[in-house]
């Protein structure tokens, strides 16, 4: 099953978080489709962008220069931190 927009945007922001960038700011958001399916789903931030490719299932973070931060598998369970 594909995850939903929401779902998508709330895993990249949680991993900005992670990676130390929950102040970059969201400039941008893209998608490919592809016989009425989506393909890739973009988001761009100041100094980073995420990708997912649904056929992978994972979400890419890359830096404005290329260098790859982190790969995210979208279907794998997510770890809460007690409190």
């Amino acid at each position: 099953m594909e995850p939903s927009t929401e779902s998508l945007r709330d895993l990249v922001r949680r991993t900005l978080d992670d990676l130390g960038l929950a102040d970059a700011q969201p400039i941008g958001e893209s998608f490919l489709t592809l016989v009425g399916y989506y393909v890739v789903r973009e988001f761009r931030f100041t100094g980073v962008r995420a990708v997912w490719m649904a056929s992978q299932g994972q979400i890419k973070f890359y830096a404005d220069d290329g260098e790859m931060l982190r790969v995210v598998d979208v279907s794998a369970p997510r770890q809460t931190k007690a409190a």
